[in-house]
């Protein structure tokens, strides 16, 4: 049934019947068994409640202020809104007006809202 379905694949994308070569089924047979023997490795792992071993089952995240990212191919549990890094010295950020803004609009001095 895979050698059909390549050979399907094959004349539909090059529009002219070509068949396998034993090796390219034998290839083919490899990888499908393969990915079957894995999915059926992690099917078993989750019905014996196992996962949790390989790291893949992460606490329920029930802070509303933490979020879960990926980070450098690793999951973390990070504050949903980065802190500031801007200078706590100088005080709170100004805030414009649109006549402020509106106001530089020259070539050399030109002020944009984003």
């Amino acid at each position: 049934a895979m050698c059909a379905m390549v050979e399907i694949a094959l004349e539909i994308r090059g529009g002219q019947s070509y068949m396998p070569d034993a090796m390219h089924i034998r290839l083919l047979r490899w990888a499908t068994t393969s990915a079957a023997v894995s999915l059926l490795v992690q099917l078993v792992l989750s019905l014996l409640g196992l996962e949790e071993a390989f790291g893949t089952e992460y606490k329920e995240n029930e802070e509303r202020e933490f979020t879960w990212r990926e980070d450098e191919g690793k999951t973390k549990l990070v504050p949903l809104l980065p802190q500031s890094k801007g200078n706590k010295k100088d005080g709170p950020t100004k805030k414009f007006t649109m006549e402020e803004v509106a106001r530089h609009n020259k070539k050399d001095d030109l002020w944009m809202i984003v």
